[in-house]
């Protein structure tokens, strides 16, 4: 599971179900990805920024791989880009994280009987976790801290949770 944090949510909070005896990665992602080459993209799924900022989030609106060269983005917003078999839909870049801010240190958290492993830090604007273990409750919140570097040089430090439906098997 990814989710994409956009500046307005404070704290964001996502409803998913999660099976108590499995392990699964969750991803928490403060600023999409740059456009790659030859990529796969899902629509309504992936979102991915240009090389060069240019004000712009693209959400993919048609899915399929992108070409081999990047294409000459559509700054406007709702205006679609077309990229080999995907088209990128345009929408404000409203990000938590800005293009040269960076994830220096990422920890997650949850209740009693909650515990992760395979924390990582990715490509400085996406962390992820392996929850590994969940009480025998009906719901639990987990939360991932994070300390930011912004581009000007301050630090700053965010948490951002999840709400998980647990699934008795």
């Amino acid at each position: 599971m990814t989710i994409n944090f956009n500046k307005g949510c404070a704290p964001f909070v996502f409803k998913c179900s999660h099976d108590k005896d499995s392990k699964v990665f969750y991803t928490m992602a403060y600023r999409p990805y740059s456009w790659q080459a030859d990529k796969s993209y899902v629509k309504n799924i992936d979102i991915v920024i240009p090389s060069v900022s240019n004000g712009m989030a693209y959400v993919v609106d048609s899915g399929g791989v992108s070409g081999s060269t990047e294409p000459a983005w559509i700054a406007q917003e709702n205006e679609v880009t077309t990229d080999n078999e995907v088209i990128f839909k345009a929408v404000e870049y409203d990000f938590l994280l800005n293009y040269n801010d960076a994830i220096t240190v990422s920890n997650w958290s949850g209740e009693t009987g909650v515990s992760f492993d395979n924390e990582k830090i990715l490509s400085g604007c996406v962390t992820t976790a392996r929850l590994v273990s969940v009480p025998d409750i009906k719901k639990t919140t987990i939360v991932n801290h994070i300390t930011v570097i912004r581009n000007n040089g301050s630090i700053e430090e965010f948490d951002r949770s999840i709400i998980l439906k647990i699934k008795q098997t």
